[in-house]
């Protein structure tokens, strides 16, 4: 992988000399995208996107335009990037089985439906985990029980109202009971 400062470096390496900003101009007009990105937004580009941009560059010296060169650069063939012949080579004879050791060029076609393939079937095993688990369910629970939490803050909410109105008549009925005097036992007399 190669990041926009490492591709320029290599076009410089073959006689084209253009400054970054003009590169990533090339690369936006001829849609090359960037196969990864990172945390720090730094794009990083793959063989096939550095033959595309210098077939562009050949085609755009060639006088063809931008529009041109986006529809070449992405038309139905598939531009491969240069090719690399795989290695093989065999040891023989360990403990009477024949291994091979292969390497095999991978281009980026191969790579992206190998993505795809693993995206789709992580994002299906996790919808079939979510849907056989209790999650939805759990879900459900909790809307219900949150609706009984607001029944309950009601209801506290009226007891507390009731108990303040309790607390207001004791407090008449001691001032109240106040104003009565003992004159003798058990015989009250009220004093307003």
């Amino acid at each position: 992988m190669y990041t926009k400062k490492e591709i320029n470096n290599k076009l410089i390496e073959n006689n084209c000399f253009i400054d970054e900003k003009t590169l990533e101009s090339f690369l936006k007009r001829w849609k090359i995208e960037a196969i990864y990105e990172d945390e720090e937004n730094c794009e990083y580009f793959d063989d096939l996107s550095i033959a595309k941009i210098k077939k562009g560059l050949a085609l755009k010296a060639e006088g063809k335009s931008d529009i041109d060169i986006y529809m070449e650069l992405n038309s139905e063939k598939k531009f491969l990037p240069e090719k690399v012949n795989p290695v093989v080579h065999i040891e023989n004879n360990y403990e009477g089985a024949e291994l091979k050791k292969i390497t095999l060029d991978i281009t980026n076609q191969t790579l992206t439906v190998l993505a795809e393939t693993i995206a789709h079937k992580i994002t299906s095993d996790i919808s079939d985990h979510l849907k056989d688990s209790d999650l939805l369910k759990s879900a459900n629970d909790l809307g219900g029980m949150k609706r009984d939490n607001e029944i309950l803050a009601k209801q506290v909410e009226k007891l507390i109202e009731e108990n303040k109105n309790q607390a207001q008549k004791i407090n008449e009925l001691k001032t109240e009971n106040d104003k009565f005097k003992p004159l003798f036992g058990s015989v009250y007399m009220k004093i307003d």
